[in-house]
């Protein structure tokens, strides 16, 4: 009895920190996904014409967009980017205003993986802007953790920025 009184407060700690961890990974995973009152067909809704570009075996499928449509604004858009499932590296996207202003870069993006809420770092004005770039850089996590950058690809697509 005296021995789990001298461990009771170390216990307790530990109790916490696993709730707090815990907690922190539940908020983690939902702060990734858009607001349950944002039904998928409207994030479907704001992204139109995907097509994927394959080449021979061990190359990379990319993803080409004709069109996304965003929420004039808005620094959150909920439009659909993904990594196809059929690669084995990661993606990093961004989107670029034929300006040359950079208005999203995405974290690491896993095969098969997809991101449905973006958030951007500066909210377009009304408008239509053609030729808006897409860019895409690949890249390979080897045995050891390390990452090695690997062939990137740039699509155009046009972006409609509605009120």
């Amino acid at each position: 009895m005296i021995v789990l009184k001298k461990y009771l407060p170390m216990l307790g700690a530990g109790a916490l920190s696993v709730c707090i961890l815990l907690g922190g990974v539940f908020l983690g995973t939902r702060m990734g996904q858009p607001p349950s009152n944002v039904s998928q067909e409207a994030a479907e809704a704001h992204s139109t014409g995907t097509e994927y570009a394959v080449g021979g075996v061990g190359s990379i499928a990319i993803p080409g967009y004709d069109k996304l449509t965003f929420k004039a604004g808005a620094l959150t858009q909920y439009v659909t980017l993904e990594n196809p499932s059929e690669n084995t590296c990661y993606f990093v996207i961004s989107i670029v205003l034929p300006d040359g202003t950079e208005i999203y870069k995405s974290g690491m993006v896993a095969p098969g993986a997809v991101i449905d809420c973006l958030r951007l770092r500066a909210a377009p004005a009304v408008g239509v802007y053609e030729n808006t770039l897409l860019k895409y850089s690949c890249w390979n996590v080897d045995d050891d953790g390390e990452l090695s950058e690997v062939n990137g690809a740039n699509t155009l697509f046009t972006l409609e920025v509605i009120p």
